[in-house]
């Protein structure tokens, strides 16, 4: 999978649904990790926040 389309995978949504279980595959993990997990760990339960705000308050919760 050429680098733009990896890129693209970790950071466009609507392109990571696109891709089929086979290129899902092909796509290596992030190299900062799972961005997403460790909000998650951070965060109390059922807050809602996750990496794929488009602002952000300045506090520990995605204003979005």
């Amino acid at each position: 999978m050429p680098t733009l389309e990896v890129i693209s995978a970790w950071t466009d949504l609507d392109v990571r649904a696109a891709l089929s279980e086979a290129e899902l595959a092909q796509v290596p993990v992030h190299p900062a990790g799972d961005l997403d997990e460790e909000l998650r760990q951070m965060l109390p339960e059922n807050s809602g926040a996750t990496t794929h705000c488009t602002q952000w308050s300045g506090r520990p919760v995605c204003c979005c």
